[in-house]
Formats: structure tokens, C-alpha cells, sequence
């Protein structure tokens, strides 16, 4: 069924979860996987928004890429030793992450994409831009996005309400 799978990183954190499927997933249809982490980067050396960074040397993005290439050696490292068929990719650019991800999904011809779900509030998505709205919308690739499993969210229990219309209707009297 998927051939090739492309895993869109974009946190430690929300990583965990998804390569935990993902390598499943792998294991099972014998998929070669490639790990994709994307950078963006601030075009004419500033003035970026969000997500972006300069990418000089002893900037804050330049930091953030060669933490992201010692993290992708980490996984591919870790992943191949169970097996799999792995490589890796670091893409550093001036537009948008999700652009880059279905950009590199669609030129690698690959069968699948999967990345973590975001689950930030939806004020801080729309402001700081949320990859996987854009990979939702542009990509012509089946997409998994995969949610944290650990995290747990509180549901409240009550008793069903009274509907006094249904009350009067059900009732033996009419």
C-alpha cells in the first residue's frame, strides 16, 4: 500500500508519538521512510515573522539547524537499528513550512505523508502559522496527522437533560 512515507518533524516533544506509529506502520507494509525537518528561514536576512530565522552563523536559526541535523542523525540512527529503510532531510527556506513539506512530498512522489497534529489554541495558530493547515489544504498526497496519545483531556460527565417536549409527547397520557 505506501511505498514511501514521508514524516514531516516539527518538535521533539510532538515527534515522540508520531515516529512511534509511524515505524508501525513502516514495519508493517516494509515502507521506506524519510524523515523531514524544515527550517524557514527570514528572506534578506530579517524582518521574519513566526516561525522565521536568519540562518547566519552564530544566529538563532543557525543554532536551530545544526540542533536539527544532530536530532535527524539521532532518529535515523535509532530507526534504522529496528530495520527500517530510512534517510533523512533538512530543508532550510524562505517559505513556508508547510509550502516546503508538500513541496518535497510531491517532487519525491511520495505515497503518504504523516506529521504530528497541532494542538495549540486556535488564536496562536492563526498568528504564528500552523504547517499542517497548509499541508491540509495544498497537499495532492494522503496526509496522517497523528495527535499525542499521552495527552489527556478531561471530560465531564452529567446526566442527560430533561427535554420536557419529548416528556409531554412520550407520555401515556395522549
Amino acid at each position: 500500500m505506501y511505498q514511501r512515507i514521508l514524516v514531516a518533524l516539527g518538535g521533539k516533544e510532538r515527534d515522540q508519538a508520531l515516529l512511534a506509529h509511524v515505524q508501525q506502520l513502516a514495519m508493517q507494509t516494509g515502507a521506506e521512510l524519510t524523515l523531514l525537518r524544515v527550517i524557514a528561514v527570514a528572506e534578506g536576512g530579517g524582518g521574519g515573522f513566526g516561525k522565521q530565522f536568519q540562518i547566519e552563523i552564530g544566529s538563532s536559526g543557525w543554532r536551530r539547524k545544526n540542533e536539527a541535523e544532530t536530532y535527524l542523525s539521532g532518529l535515523v540512527d535509532e530507526l534504522g537499528r529496528a530495520g527500517l529503510s530510512i534517510s533523512k532531510a533538512l530543508v532550510v527556506s524562505p517559505r513556508s513550512e508547510g509550502d516546503e513539506i508538500v513541496s518535497y512530498a510531491a517532487d519525491g512522489h511520495f505515497d503518504l505523508i504523516a506529521m504530528a497534529a497541532d494542538t495549540r489554541p486556535w488564536y496562536k495558530r492563526v498568528f504564528c502559522s500552523a504547517q499542517d493547515d497548509d499541508v491540509l489544504r495544498k497537499a495532492n498526497v494522503p496526509t496522517l496527522f497523528l495527535g499525542d496519545s499521552r495527552r489527556r483531556v478531561p471530560v465531564t460527565r452529567t446526566a442527560p437533560r430533561a427535554n420536557p417536549v419529548m416528556a409531554v409527547l412520550g407520555s401515556a397520557e395522549l
